[in-house]
């Protein structure tokens, strides 16, 4: 019998198949979790199969800026995939400019829904910063 439970996989055999009881063995394994960040984020050339990871270091509405090794050149057309609230957020964006500090993206119209999900996601980042601020002050 398996199950998942807050990050914790619990496994139990039973040696003899009887009723599980005083021989039962319980191991616990905790789960490999990768660590995220609200500033992750995936540049995706659609239909190429290109992926670039990066930071993102400053977000709007209208586009953002992630510090990434993408070596596309401006004008070419992306999807930007960042999380919000755990949720997958997918805007479609032109590469604007390349700049030393990262990789600047404008992005395509979208649904009020997408920039509801966006302003979440500025206050996650923010959320974010102070925490790490916090921490190195300490």
């Amino acid at each position: 019998m398996r199950s998942v439970t807050d990050g914790i996989q619990v496994t139990a055999r039973s040696a003899d198949k009887q009723r599980m009881s005083s021989q039962k063995q319980i191991t616990v394994y905790k789960m490999a979790a990768r660590e995220t960040s609200a500033s992750d984020a995936e540049i995706v050339l659609p239909g190429r199969g290109l992926q670039y990871e990066g930071r993102i270091s400053y977000l709007t509405t209208e586009g953002c800026l992630i510090d990434t090794k993408c070596r596309l050149e401006p004008g070419t057309v992306v999807e930007v995939w960042m999380r919000t609230e755990g949720m997958p957020l997918r805007v479609l964006a032109n590469l604007v400019e390349r700049r030393d500090q990262g990789v600047e993206f404008h992005f395509h119209a979208m649904t009020n829904q997408k920039m509801d999900q966006i302003e979440i996601l500025r206050g996650e980042l923010a959320e974010e910063a102070a925490r790490i601020d916090v921490s190195r002050r300490a």
